[in-house]
């Protein structure tokens, strides 16, 4: 996000969290907007793997991109764990708040520098129906 509020014509990170927190249909926007970014990711790790020259460069290019996707679409491209207690045995006890854990992953990748870009297009039409606060 941090790209795209710094262009000229953008509204600034604080704005857009308001936004995020003050209208349901853009949070909601804006959480798909997230989706599709994750998308965009697993596509540019084949068109990375098959043009990049230098190996180093393109394994760093594809980790990141695949850490990013995992970190947005956890369920889709994240690390598939098992979590069972002794032996194999199912857990017993507490639970994690789902919620929670989603809500810190989505602040984590919002906070990367990469995750901007498929943001552009939502900031532009928000810009367009919601006021900016002077």
């Amino acid at each position: 996000m941090s790209s795209v509020c710094s262009d000229e014509g953008m509204p600034d990170r604080v704005t857009v969290w308001r936004w995020i927190q003050g209208d349901p249909e853009f949070a909601t926007k804006y959480a798909h907007a997230r989706e599709m970014q994750a998308e965009l990711y697993a596509d540019e790790i084949v068109t990375i793997a098959d043009s990049e020259d230098d190996p180093q460069k393109a394994r760093n290019r594809i980790g990141a991109r695949q850490w990013f996707a995992s970190k947005l679409r956890p369920r889709v491209y994240g690390d598939k764990i098992e979590h069972t207690g002794k032996d194999g045995a199912p857990l017993n006890g507490a639970t994690l708040d789902a919620g929670g854990v989603i809500d810190g992953l989505v602040a984590l990748a919002t906070e990367h520098p990469i995750a901007a870009h498929p943001l552009r297009k939502l900031l532009q039409s928000a810009l367009e129906r919601i006021p900016v606060p002077e």
